[in-house]
């Protein structure tokens, strides 16, 4: 006699336990994903700026979407750029969507405050070696040829500061590597430093730039009499 179609049920059933597969037919066997955490550690911003919220953790490869609540308050749902163009706090949360065996999971929330930022103190320009020339122009003398190390005086909070070099189009170029200047004889070389705002306790800055021209001279030789 044929098997019953309980049994045949049973055997496959049997079956697949055997070989450690199962078969997951409904979401109530869903899995629950692992915590996830937004991991950003400044919470204080400038109005008027943005920031990109993260998160770690979860599980499966579902996408990550945003939320925020809070007047004023814009995220990019998809990106997680948080911006408010006015005084405000802003609670972000994220949520990985299901895939494969995992449900959908959900961050707790963190709250992100936009203050009016306080400007920065002067921010000077500093190139080793250098010789001044002319403190009034912000002028300084080098030889060709010979690395520059920038570094600045100044500025407030904790932003980093970049260093960017301009030219005249008819001179070599100045090159700035790894905040390093060099140029050739003949280069005028404008070196514009920007610190980027951050925050110092309580305090948000906004950025600050900074700007001295170094002249590059061919090296003098010295002949024996």
């Amino acid at each position: 006699m044929g098997l019953s179609i309980m049994s045949r049920v049973t055997l496959v059933a049997s079956l697949l336990v055997a070989v450690g597969l199962t078969a997951t037919a409904s979401a109530d066997v869903l899995q629950n994903q692992a915590t996830l955490t937004i991991t950003n550690t400044q919470l204080t911003f400038a109005t008027g700026t943005s920031v990109v919220v993260t998160a770690s953790g979860g599980s499966g490869t579902g996408v990550i979407a945003w939320s925020v609540r809070g007047p004023n308050c814009t995220i990019n749902n998809l990106t997680g750029e948080l911006s408010s163009p006015a005084i405000t706090t802003c609670v972000v949360w994220a949520i990985k969507m299901p895939s494969g065996l995992y449900s959908q999971a959900m961050s707790a929330t963190k709250s992100f405050s936009f203050k009016r930022a306080t400007a920065q103190a002067r921010l000077v320009v500093v190139g080793t070696p250098g010789t001044i020339i002319s403190v009034l122009t912000g002028l300084v003398a080098e030889v060709a040829g010979t690395p520059v190390t920038l570094s600045t005086n100044g500025g407030s909070g904790s932003g980093v500061v970049t260093y960017a070099a301009t030219y005249a189009a008819s001179t070599p170029p100045c090159r700035i590597t790894a905040g390093v200047l060099t140029g050739m004889a003949g280069n005028i070389c404008t070196v514009t430093a920007t610190k980027a705002g951050g925050q110092s306790g309580s305090i948000v800055y906004s950025s600050q730039t900074g700007m001295t021209t170094f002249t590059f001279s061919a090296p003098v030789s010295h002949s024996r009499s």
